[in-house]
């Protein structure tokens, strides 16, 4: 029954704020927007009212930014923590921080070492490696 596919979806107040952090930042892809008049996906938004949603890619694995829709929505907006395997962590950490981000300190756990980045609405972002080499994504 299932596809096995799964996809990660970050409330945010501001879709392009949010785009250009994960993309300018942390070096994930924007795949599309979506324009919610048309129903298409545009490469770039030229509207003068936001978009409600972007695709974006990190590794090949893909997760959306999304402005809430409800107050459920509203309420989850900061409130998400997103792990991101990487193969170099330290490599990860100096890239984000030269490109602007505020990596927090590495920590080394005996299963995984990890740093925490948190988005501009406060979402917790996660860069780990474990030892046992499962679920690597590039960075």
């Amino acid at each position: 029954m299932l596809t096995g596919d799964v996809k990660v979806v970050i409330y945010v107040s501001d879709v392009l704020e949010s785009v250009r952090y994960y993309s300018g930042v942390l070096g994930f892809d924007l795949l599309h927007y979506f324009d919610r008049s048309t129903g298409e996906s545009v490469d770039e938004w030229t509207k003068s009212e936001p978009p409600i949603y972007a695709e974006m890619s990190a590794g090949g694995r893909k997760f959306g930014l999304h402005m809430p829709v409800n107050e459920a929505d509203r309420r989850s907006v900061g409130a998400t923590k997103v792990y991101f395997r990487v193969r170099d962590l330290a490599g990860c950490r100096g890239q984000i921080e030269r490109d602007g981000g505020s990596p927090g300190e590495a920590i080394e756990r005996p299963w995984m070492d990890m740093f925490e980045v948190t988005d501009p609405d406060g979402n917790r972002i996660v860069f780990a490696t474990s030892g046992d080499g499962s679920w690597i994504v590039e960075s």
